[in-house]
């Protein structure tokens, strides 16, 4: 398990990939919205496909399984 201040090491580390041209930027070149495959554009607008919404979903449920109340 992570200390706090490696949690906290961490949450700064992905922060600084996600400001300016970083690569967790959404509109970097890798990120996941710009892939075909993912995501296709209805009327200008970034719109998940089913398999990446589902994607999502399964990885969401297998969370919440992992996570019991």
């Amino acid at each position: 398990m992570l200390t706090p201040d490696e949690i906290e090491s961490r949450r700064a580390y992905l922060a600084s990939l996600s400001t300016g041209d970083g690569p967790l930027q959404p509109d970097a070149h890798f990120a996941s919205v710009n892939k075909r495959r993912w995501f296709r554009t209805i009327d200008g607008v970034r719109t998940p496909r089913i398999a990446r919404l589902r994607l999502h979903e399964q990885i969401l449920e297998q969370w919440r399984m992992s996570k019991p109340m």
